[in-house]
């Protein structure tokens, strides 16, 4: 059952737990931004400073429902997720919008968006959940290569959008998570 006292502890400890000084030199980078813009659209608030404003209070609103969040529902279902995000991956061909000779983006009830930019992190956080339910003493197949596998099917899809950069951001997210995970380094050599 819902305890309404313990939501409220957990809340506040969430909000001690911010990093202050970050979020205030965001807030600082955010009101030079918003006077750049401002000074560029010769003082008519109503063009890029009211989008660039807009822009940081819907981020403001998803940084706190992050903080909210129980990561724990997140990292349970990353494969899951993961998963989903290479099926967005795949029907782009079938359903993506062309611009530019590529094929990168879907239309979503009006919102064009880029799978590819969900599979950086879905990546991420697919590996971690990997690497956080193998010991390192595994064999060469389950330490290396399946983890591989995990990284190269989105940057081969990516690839074929065709969007070279990207493809190279996550193949170096996929391989820098190996060096965090504490991979041996001869796997590297």
């Amino acid at each position: 059952m819902f305890n309404q006292n313990n939501f409220y502890s957990s809340a506040f400890a969430k909000l001690q737990s911010i990093n202050y000084p970050l979020l205030g030199l965001i807030i600082t980078l955010f009101f030079v931004g918003l006077a750049a813009l401002y000074s560029i659209s010769n003082g008519d608030f109503n063009s890029w400073p009211l989008k660039h404003s807009q822009r940081f209070i819907l981020g403001l609103i998803i940084f706190f429902l992050v903080i909210f969040f129980d990561l724990r529902l997140i990292f349970g279902y990353a494969y899951v997720i993961f998963f989903l995000s290479i099926i967005s991956l795949v029907i782009i061909p079938f359903f993506g919008i062309e611009s530019n000779g590529a094929t990168r983006w879907i239309n979503i009830a009006g919102i064009s968006l880029q799978p590819s930019e969900f599979v950086k992190y879905t990546l991420i956080l697919a590996l971690a959940k990997y690497f956080h339910s193998i010991n390192n003493d595994s064999g060469f197949i389950k330490t290396l290569i399946i983890p591989l596998i995990i990284t190269i099917v989105p940057v081969f899809l990516v690839i074929t959008q065709p969007d070279l950069g990207t493809a190279l951001i996550i193949l170096l997210g996929g391989i820098s998570l190996f060096w965090i995970s504490g991979l041996n380094y001869k796997y590297f050599i």
